[in-house]
């Protein structure tokens, strides 16, 4: 028998996974994070800011995208410790 030899580790990754559906969607999209979240920015395709909205430390918030036109959008999830992580979103 081999000794010597534990368990294999394997480093955590992912741990604050942004979680974004449905996606496409026709509108509404839930948002879920393991972190809390400060703010969400949602970008057209040129880059230009068409929402905000805060999260107030919400680790799941609704996004509302029913009044904006199909296509492709950026959504940028500002989180409470200050990274920043980013999805793309279709929506129908």
């Amino acid at each position: 028998p081999m000794t010597g030899f534990g368990p294999l580790k394997i480093p955590q990754r992912n741990v604050n996974q942004l979680k974004v559906f449905p996606n496409p969607t026709v509108g509404n999209v839930s948002i879920t994070m393991a972190t809390p979240m400060r703010a969400l920015v949602v970008r057209n395709m040129s880059g230009l800011e068409v929402r905000r909205i805060g999260a107030n430390g919400a680790v799941r918030t609704e996004l509302d995208l029913t009044d904006l036109a199909e296509g492709t959008y950026f959504v940028e999830v500002q989180l409470t410790n200050g990274s920043v992580h980013h999805r793309k979103v279709v929506k129908h």
